[in-house]
């Protein structure tokens, strides 16, 4: 009851950003999945180049910040009974770990939201929501759950180096003030382009530099064969019945 009224009240005042698209009603991977082919497919007459950088959080339903939970709520203008019942939810949490028929130890979590609950998604996509609104206005983003990735478009790729690490020193800055970490080995940045002679991108996080993969999870999409044969794999899982109000 509680889950269904705090989701209610989060849609309906438009509190979560429309990119997130994890744990929503309505929001799944094909949102994201979908704009992504739309600009790797896309023809570009005035030969711009895309740059995007897929970010990779450590442990970060682990690691979620409790007391930023009960800030956020807070500022979003929740007061009264609300704020208290998730302050109780979260605090005094301690696990073990169990290994065949032998129990380890009991430890006291100091933070992240609780396996298995069904408020957990909520709240951490209400903790992870704010990442969103510290990257550039000029720079496209979408999050699913906790994957993040940031891109823009640009004729020249100084600009787009330049635009992209602006946004990511903003973006790392918030992550470090709220308790997450990037893992900077599993960041990855992307270069869509068609330039004859090609130059590698120069970006850093947390004064490491970036990595930059010809192939991850969003450049299959760069390849025709592969986006058909992931539509092909979409229209089999999903059965539209010839008489669907029968």
């Amino acid at each position: 009851m509680v889950n269904d009224r705090l989701v209610h009240v989060l849609e309906s005042r438009n509190l979560l950003s429309n990119v997130q698209c994890g744990f929503r009603k309505d929001h799944s991977t094909w949102a994201t999945w979908s704009d992504w082919k739309r600009l790797s497919k896309r023809p570009s007459p005035e030969k711009k180049q895309v740059l995007a950088v897929f970010f990779d959080l450590e442990k970060a339903y682990d690691t979620t910040w409790r007391y930023g939970i009960l800030k956020d709520l807070f500022d979003l203008d929740f007061r009264g009974r609300l704020p208290i019942f998730f302050s109780n939810f979260l605090k005094d949490r301690h696990f073990k770990v169990k290994t065949e028929n032998t129990f380890s130890s009991s430890y006291h979590q100091e933070n992240g939201v609780p396996q298995g609950s069904i408020l957990s998604p909520l709240l951490f996509n209400l903790k992870i929501n704010n990442i969103i609104n510290s990257a550039s206005k000029h720079i496209n983003s979408s999050l699913f759950v906790d994957d993040f990735a940031i891109y823009a478009e640009d004729k020249h790729l100084q600009h787009l180096e330049r635009t992209i690490q602006l946004c990511i020193n903003n973006v790392q800055k918030w992550v470090s003030e709220n308790g997450f970490r990037f893992s900077v080995s599993k960041t990855t940045c992307v270069h869509f382009h068609r330039q004859r002679i090609y130059t590698e991108p120069a970006l850093h996080l947390d004064g490491q530099p970036i990595p930059v993969k010809d192939r991850s999870k969003a450049t299959r999409l760069r390849d025709g064969a592969s986006v058909s044969k992931l539509e092909e794999k979409v229209a089999a899982a999903v059965y539209f019945p010839e008489h669907p109000d029968r």
